[in-house]
């Protein structure tokens, strides 16, 4: 899982619970969220009009595949990518093309898929697990190619990167932008997701969601404390600390274990993928993991990501606490970094 580490202070929580106690429980949430969607357009710089709420972004996921697998639209989803999509059409029978990253993870439009006028063309950027991103250039290129064809783009990580693909929308109709509160913020036990696209698309997307589908506690955060603007400074900081660890995480990573069969990617999210030069160190790395009681994801299942695993990135002692169950696991060589204090130094210095 890839939530933040720190919760939320009691103090916020109570005045949360205060404005939950008002609320009488024994009737439905509201079936539309006007205020909320203003709130939420503001915040992406948007009009209300542009968008339609989920309880997470993988519930109007959900929603949209057994639309499109109703209408029996072509669908194209990037592979690797968050295991939402393949779990969905794998357990209800929705069939889709793979569009496969090339050997270094990254987008290879030389194979794209055929496209068309009944297509759905689904894109993770930054991609989970992989933490890549689509240049601005290239979806601005695909959605100016297939202007028939709806591009989803699962945006949920897009605070941790430097891109912002909301201005897109004005300039395309065939675009869709998918986000969530889950990860940028430490409220993923709310479960707020949003979709921004054209008025439409948007309407649409309420006409096929269940109706009172968010619940009092996450319309109370919402109206309490979500977009205050204190809030958003002390998340925008929580952000930042994040990206600051995140790099210096990849930096040590590969001076410190690059000579040692550990193969660091890039990253625009929250976490970091790393491939082991072989099985046996896939396995010792995990198992040093779990000695450790470290969570991170085996991602040696995912379409090319062979001996892979995913690690968060969390706060600055959960961060060491992963580098040195890397030291134990990973053989040492003539030239390894054998002192602890400079395998952490640039994450220290970093943040």
């Amino acid at each position: 899982m890839n939530e933040q580490s720190a919760d939320l202070s009691p103090e916020m929580k109570y005045d949360v619970l205060h404005q939950l106690i008002q609320t009488p429980w024994n009737r439905y949430p509201a079936a539309t969220f006007s205020q909320l969607e203003q709130q939420v357009a503001d915040y992406c710089g948007l009009q209300a009009e542009q968008i339609a709420l989920g309880p997470g972004s993988a519930a109007i996921i959900a929603n949209m595949l057994n639309y499109f697998a109703i209408q029996r639209m072509d669908i194209t989803i990037v592979q690797p990518t968050y295991s939402l999509f393949d779990h969905h059409c794998r357990c209800y029978g929705i069939p889709y093309t793979p569009w496969h990253l090339n050997a270094a993870l990254e987008f290879d439009y030389d194979k794209l898929p055929a496209l068309g006028r009944n297509s759905v063309l689904i894109i993770t950027s930054p991609n989970n697990p992989v933490g890549n991103t689509i240049c601005e250039e290239r979806l601005s290129a695909l959605l100016e190619q297939f202007p028939e064809t709806l591009v989803i783009l699962d945006n949920v990580y897009f605070e941790f990167s430097d891109t912002d693909f909301a201005p897109l929308l004005a300039k395309f109709n065939n675009l869709l932008i998918l986000s969530s509160f889950s990860t940028a913020l430490p409220v993923a036990g709310l479960r707020l997701g949003y979709a921004c696209t054209n008025p439409e698309r948007a309407a649409w997307l309420r006409k096929i969601s269940l109706t009172f589908s968010i619940n009092h506690l996450t319309l109370a955060m919402a109206e309490e404390l979500l977009f205050t603007p204190a809030f958003q400074r002390e998340a925008a900081q929580r952000v930042s600390e994040i990206v600051l660890r995140r790099d210096g995480m990849i930096q040590t990573l590969r001076d410190n274990f690059g000579h040692r069969g550990l193969e660091v990617f890039n990253s625009a999210g929250n976490f970091v993928l790393v491939r082991l030069a072989a099985k046996d160190l896939h396995s010792s790395v995990l198992e040093s993991f779990h000695q450790a009681g470290i969570l991170v994801l085996d991602a040696s299942g995912f379409p090319g990501l062979d001996n892979c695993i995913r690690i968060s990135i969390g706060n600055q002692m959960e961060c060491e606490a992963v580098i040195a169950s890397l030291q134990r696991a990973l053989p040492q060589t003539d030239n390894a970094v054998s002192s602890r204090n400079k395998e952490y130094s640039l994450m220290a210095t970093a943040i």
